[in-house]
């Protein structure tokens, strides 16, 4: 029995219900639909002494009197659904990134309408607003409820990229009937309804992916373009096939009837009924193949794809199981949901000018791309406008491309009406006028050109009918009369087929470019080895072949020595990769030193391309560098000397081959080079990291590191490339392969043996007091010199060189005694 405002209530009027919140316990109080609901949060009660104890032996099991279980174990209120009527669709949004284990993620956007319990989900170009694509979907999944012109909530998690998207649909829709809601910020469980479905609809994609696996028997790459459309399907099936408590389907609570799917599977290969384009076509065929990948919700008409296009058909047709699962079920899909942009491939926008004449096989592992043809004189495009103009003039309302520059996003196309508005805003300027004035010029040569072409048929066709006449009445050979009508037909029709591919020609070109080709590399060979230069990818200028050639050998065989790869097929790395191998090039340069030109020392390396340019705060891609002052305090040290009046010695060591000492503890393949002799349909699998790879140089520091902490050095903090050995006062810095260590001679030789037995080393030299030790080394291109007064440290001398020249300074200019 409860006491309510001070009355007694039966217990039928009202439910008690507790329900667990993590290991806490909420009281609900239930009344009436017309009450409130009250969340009522029960007070903790202190334990017994005993208890105390007890409990703070281990902290189980959770109990809320205790500050360490609070602190530890402690979670956030429930987030039950209410109870009371809903009339308002609520639609909530949310991004999901289903990946492989190469990095790549599918970004794709989902939502839910809390009423009905049904779900939208599509593969979108990036996060956040960019174009039309993602909104027209989330107005497509509303009009779908049912509320195209209904009051609705809208509920996102106030994360950047959502609000963006959430903005955009605002705008699309009337004024006043969309009520947005935010949950808190950094709290998932707020947005429960999506995010609980999130995981729903990435498994549902997961088994459709795996299934498409399946039946094609093979490994298919997450990238391809036929993954792109499974998130849409996926939703779809879930819609008409998963069941609720209710025992109905989302698509019944909505529509009100039952719905039937389709036994397909997705990505399988089928045959769909062609609508001919004229009546009279009859004896072209009335089906042809295509590959399923979806519905088209509003119609229930079949999405299949074809070369170079989607379209949506009424009927189609199964094949037999055998040839139903081919490479072209995934090959035929070359477009994505989003209409591809003709200047960023990918990019939601128009589609692309031109004929796709023909699918180019390009190298093994980037796969078939248009190659768009043009066959006329295009008209000369639009004038330009660039993001000036948009902030100078004002942005668009409605255009994605605004909208897209506003928010800091890529470019994308403008609408019609936006191109409209700055061309009357801009129409004096020389940018638009410019462009009127080409346009102009185009249509007149175009008429110009017309008229030409209309008088070259009247004169074809008059000297036709003049041949013809010569031919009945004087009989000549076939074979020169044909001979010489080829050649009047190509005279008269050069200017016809202005713009036209002549197959012919090209092949014609082809042949005399491979000839001036051929003629080179063979004039190439002819020459004399020893003039023939190579090029210092470091330092730039030219470098002799013949030493280069030898050095890359000598890499070559100290690799293969070392067993820093070994043969496999390539088949392998297609399988277990899904990708070609990493290609690799030389890196050729003279380590000669300050006097280079006088000094050859070729150093050939092998690195490999891994990098691409758009890896940018990534923490396991390069190893640190310590301070410039870090060698300076090195320096300081041994110039200072200890207390018990012994003197330390500077020590410089590079190691041999830095890189390929961590061993590589992932599949990575690589192309092997000429020089290795690799047989056709291998590559090399890597057994130890090369440079180039992305976690080459971290592996390298993680490696040395550990060396040096094995034996008792203690590893800098705010720089994690120095290291100290409290008890033989040795000092070092690590700057790549560069170590310098500080320290007494004995110890010295101490920490130089145990180096030689972690890798290949080279001591540079010893600075030192003593008659025996060398008095001056360069390092990182600046020169120390070990003197009776102490040591000196001078700048890089080609820098200063260069200072100099950018000044016009030379043995002339006046010196000065102080700065400034």
């Amino acid at each position: 029995m409860i006491m309510m405002n001070g009355n007694e209530s039966d217990a039928d009027d009202e439910d008690v219900v507790c329900e667990p919140c993590g290991n806490e316990m909420t009281e609900r109080i239930s009344r009436d639909k017309g009450d409130k609901c009250v969340k009522r949060m029960l007070d903790p009660k202190l334990p017994t002494g005993e208890e105390v104890e007890d409990h703070y032996r281990f902290h189980i099991p959770y109990r809320n009197w205790c500050p360490i279980c609070v602190q530890a174990k402690g979670r956030d209120l429930d987030h039950n659904p209410s109870d009371r009527d809903r009339k308002v669709s609520e639609y909530s949004f949310d991004y999901c990134f289903p990946g492989d284990e190469f990095g790549y993620k599918l970004t794709a956007l989902v939502g839910k309408e809390r009423l009905s319990k049904n779900w939208m989900a599509t593969a979108v170009p990036h996060k956040g607003s960019s174009g039309r694509f993602a909104v027209d979907k989330c107005l497509e999944f509303m009009d779908e409820m049912g509320d195209r012109e209904s009051r609705v909530i809208v509920k996102n998690d106030q994360e950047p990229a959502m609000k963006f998207l959430i903005d955009d649909l605002v705008k699309s829709r009337e004024d006043g009937r969309t009520i947005l809601e935010e949950s808190p910020a950094k709290s998932s469980g707020s947005n429960g309804v999506v995010e609980r479905g999130v995981e729903s609809v990435e498994g549902q994609v997961r088994a459709i992916f795996l299934g498409f696996q399946e039946r094609l028997g093979k490994r298919v790459d997450s990238r391809q373009r036929v993954v792109t459309f499974i998130p849409e399907y996926a939703a779809y099936l879930m819609n008409r096939l998963e069941e609720g408590k209710d025992g109905k389907v989302g698509y019944e609570r909505v529509k009100g009837k039952k719905c039937t799917v389709l036994g397909l599977e997705f990505g399988e290969k089928l045959l769909y009924k062609v609508k001919p384009k004229d009546k009279l076509e009859k004896i072209n065929a009335r089906w042809e193949y295509g590959i399923f990948v979806g519905i088209r919700k509003r119609s229930n008409e079949v999405w299949v794809a074809i070369r170079d296009n989607i379209i949506a058909v009424r009927a189609v047709r199964r094949i037999p199981l055998e040839k139903r699962w081919c490479e072209d079920c995934v090959t035929w899909v070359d477009r994505v949901p989003w209409n591809r942009y003709k200047d960023a491939i990918d990019a939601d926008g128009e589609l692309p000018e031109g004929i796709p004449a023909e699918e180019v096989r390009q190298e093994e592992g980037i796969g078939n791309r248009p190659m768009v043809i043009q066959t006329k004189n295009t008209a000369p495009r639009d004038f330009y406008i660039k993001k000036e103009d948009a902030e100078k003039h004002g942005y668009t309302r409605g255009c994605g491309g605004c909208s897209s520059w506003f928010k800091g996003l890529g470019r994308q196309p403008h609408t019609e009406a936006c191109r409209e508005r700055f061309r009357g805003l801009m129409r004096e300027g020389a940018k638009v006028k410019n462009t009127e004035i080409r346009k102009r010029e185009f249509e007149e040569k175009e008429v110009e050109r017309k008229k030409r072409k209309d008088e070259r048929k009247e004169e074809k066709k008059r000297k036709h009918e003049e041949e013809k006449n010569v031919d009945d009445a004087e009989p000549r050979s076939t074979s020169s009369s044909s001979n010489q009508g080829i050649k009047r037909d190509r005279e008269n029709n050069g200017d016809e087929n202005e713009g036209n591919i002549d197959i012919g020609q090209v092949e014609v070109l082809i042949d005399e470019w491979a000839c001036e080709i051929q003629k080179l590399v063979e004039e190439g060979n002819d020459e004399d080895d020893e003039t023939t230069q190579a090029w210092d990818d470091v330092h730039g200028g030219n470098l002799p072949a013949e030493e280069v050639r030898k050095a890359r050998y000598e890499e070559i065989d100290y690799m293969q020595n070392r067993g820093i790869w070994h043969l496999t097929p390539l088949k392998e790395c297609w399988e277990k990769t899904g990708k070609a191998p990493v290609s690799v090039r030389w890196v050729d340069t003279n380590k000669g030193g300050i006097d280079r030109e006088k000094m050859i020392d070729i150093r050939c390396r092998l690195v490999a391309r891994d990098f691409k340019g758009g890896d940018k705060d990534r923490d396991d891609l390069f190893a640190a560098t310590p301070p410039l002052e870090a060698k300076r305090m090195l320096l300081s040290r041994a110039a200072t000397g200890r207390r018990d009046g012994r003197r330390r010695k500077i020590m410089f060591i590079d190691a041999k081959k830095a890189h390929l000492n961590p061993k590589c503890d992932k599949d990575v393949y690589i192309e092997l080079p000429e020089e290795a002799g690799c047989p056709e349909g291998m590559c090399g699998k890597l057994d130890f990291w090369l440079y180039g790879f992305r976690p080459a140089a971290n592996a390298w520091e993680n490696f040395y590191s550990a060396k040096f902490e094995s034996c008792g050095f203690e590893r800098g903090i705010s720089c994690g490339v120095v290291f100290y050995h409290k008890e033989r006062d040795i000092s070092v810095a690590v700057h790549g392969d560069d170590f310098t260590l500080c320290a007494l001679e004995m110890d010295l030789f101490w920490i130089r043996d145990l180096m030689k037995s972690w890798f290949e080393i080279k001591v540079r030299g010893i600075l030192g007091p003593d008659e025996k030790d060398d008095k001056e080394i360069v390092i990182l291109g600046r020169i120390v010199r070990w003197t009776e007064a102490g040591i000196t440290y001078e700048a890089d001398p080609k820098h200063r060189r260069m200072v100099l020249e950018y000044f016009g300074l030379d043995g002339n200019s006046k010196s000065l005694g102080f700065n400034g």
